[in-house]
């Protein structure tokens, strides 16, 4: 493997971990929403504004290894969630409704792609 691979790879598990940390973080705050009584779309909220501020702290330190947060930084990663989730709308609205294809195959799909393109989008763009 080449030596400028490996830092490259390092960065890519250290993302996976924050993003299973992430993934975690909304289950659980999710489900205590609910349960302690807040309305689903409530509950909903909480969990991605936790997991989202979450995964924001954790791509900038440690995914990445930015020794502060900016509030470039913080802008542009507000910019990536976004347009995260106009893709995996119109991803799946293309593949299921358009396409016809099995919600479960569009959603793993997206689970497939959307990793690797915050990641691009997170190295090269957002903590440049």
């Amino acid at each position: 493997m080449k030596a400028e691979l490996k830092p490259e790879l390092a960065s890519m598990g250290r993302f996976g971990l924050v993003g299973l940390a992430s993934c975690a973080t909304y289950v659980a705050v999710a489900l205590v929403a609910a349960r302690v009584g807040l309305a689903p779309q409530v509950a909903n909220l909480a969990g991605v504004l936790a997991s989202t501020a979450l995964s924001f702290i954790g791509h900038a330190l440690y995914s990445f290894g930015k020794d502060d947060i900016t509030r470039a930084y913080l802008l542009r990663f507000c910019v990536l969630s976004a347009a995260v989730y106009v893709l995996t709308y119109m991803l799946t609205y293309a593949g299921v409704t358009l396409f016809g294809w099995p919600r479960a195959f569009v959603v793993l799909g997206i689970a497939a792609i959307i990793p690797l393109f915050t990641w691009t989008v997170g190295r090269f763009w957002v903590f440049r």
